[in-house]
Parts: C-alpha cells; structure tokens; sequence
C-alpha cells in the first residue's frame, strides 16, 4: 500500500515524489508566496489562525479555551536566554562566522487570543536586535507573523513563512563570504541586568 511506500522516505524523496511538481516551472517569489497562500487556506479549515489542521487538532483543537487569555503574564523580555545566545555569538565571533539569523515571533492573532501583551513581543524584537546590530551581526530576518498562514501552530514557520525565509537567504548564499569581519563583543549581554533589561 502507498503508506508503506512513505515509511523510509526521507524529506528530499517525499517533497520530490509528492510536492515537487506543484511548484512553477520558474523560480518567482510573487509566485512562490501566492501558492504558499493557496497550500495554506486548504490546510487550515478548522481555525481562525491560519494553523495547519493536523496541527490545531491535536495540539489546540479541543482545549481552545484554556488558550484564552493564559499568557497575558508571559514575559520573553527577561530571560536567561538572552545570555545563552551571546554564548553562541561569541562562538561565531571567534571563528570569524557570518552566520544569517532567522527568528519566527509568535504568530499575531494567536498572540491576540492568548493575551500575550504587543509590548512584551515587540520588547522580544528590539532585544535581539540590539544585542545583534550593536555587536557587529547584521545578517537577520524576524519573519512576519501577521500573514494569514505564516504558522503551522503558534510559533512555528508554516508555507508563507519559508517563500520569506528563502527571499533572503538564496541571495544571501549566493554572495562571496564576508572575510572582513569586524564584531564588537560586549560581554554586558551576559549579565543579569541584560536578562532582565527591556529597552
């Protein structure tokens, strides 16, 4: 039967068996988007926030309301984490790496409903973004959650999220690599205070 035929398939052999001749004969990112948005309304027909079926079933589905409203104290301005990743930062640094950040927020309505407050995810983006530019990383996308079906589920990239995501990374494979590197690490990004901080 065709289920055993899946088993065993690795990502590149089913994309390439099922989903491949979807895509238009040319590469073309206005095209690419318009057939994320069309995959995207067909997989997601049980909810109002763009998520794939599959996913809202068994991860939200039944136990919505308890969603409602239950992140309103959430805070992703202060975390330990923030220090974790000048960790990683550093590491970059010292092998003289140009790496490109991608970071998926949470998906817009999905915030709405669970009562996570607007300042506290803008909050989350100005903090990584300031502790990216002012050490020398210039190479990030935060990707954006108020497409209709930017998400699979609440913080995960769904079909228009990825057509972004490749808009800036071919390109960006494509240059020569960066040899003049030049950050200005700051070891303050490890501190307590930074962790806590809201800018």
């Amino acid at each position: 039967p065709e289920e055993d035929k899946l088993r065993g398939m690795n990502n590149y052999q089913y994309a390439n068996k099922y989903k491949l001749d979807h895509l238009p004969d040319n590469y073309d990112l206005k095209e690419l988007d318009k057939l994320a948005y069309e995959i995207g309304k067909e997989s997601s027909q049980n909810n109002q926030f763009g998520f794939f079926d599959v996913k809202y079933e068994k991860d939200i589905g039944k136990n919505l309301k308890k969603f409602k409203n239950s992140r309103t104290k959430t805070t992703y301005t202060h975390s330990i984490e923030y220090s974790d990743l000048q960790l990683v930062l550093q590491e970059f640094a010292d092998l003289k790496m140009d790496p490109y950040f991608i970071f998926m927020p949470i998906e817009n309505d999905w915030g709405d409903y669970t009562g996570q407050p607007r300042a506290e995810r803008d909050g989350v983006v100005k903090k990584l973004e300031h502790q990216l530019k002012s050490q020398g990383f210039n190479n990030y996308l935060f990707v954006d959650e108020s497409k209709p079906y930017s998400h699979v589920d609440g913080a995960h990239g769904g079909r228009q999220s990825w057509v972004e995501v490749d808009a800036v990374l071919n390109p960006f494979l494509m240059e020569p690599v960066n040899k003049n590197i030049n950050y200005q690490m700051n070891d303050y990004f490890y501190s307590k205070e930074w962790q806590e901080e809201k800018i």
